[in-house]
């Protein structure tokens, strides 16, 4: 009787263990998936602006008269 017992335990273990790990891997794929898709709301946002982009190298030489 104990070791069935045992025995049902560690199946309800494992069990929750398996779906443990999927519902992580679940969720771990939907925050990629926000990531990338939040990355590519700010590039489209920067190519729309309508102000000229300023390189670095542009803003340390000095203006020539």
């Amino acid at each position: 009787m104990l070791r069935t017992t045992i025995v049902a335990w560690l199946v309800l273990l494992v069990l929750a263990l398996n779906v443990v790990a999927f519902v992580t891997r679940i969720a771990e794929k939907c925050r990629l998936a926000n990531r990338f898709s939040k990355s590519s709301d700010r590039t489209i946002s920067i190519l729309q602006s309508s102000q000229p982009p300023i390189l670095k190298h542009q803003q340390t030489q000095p203006t020539h008269r």
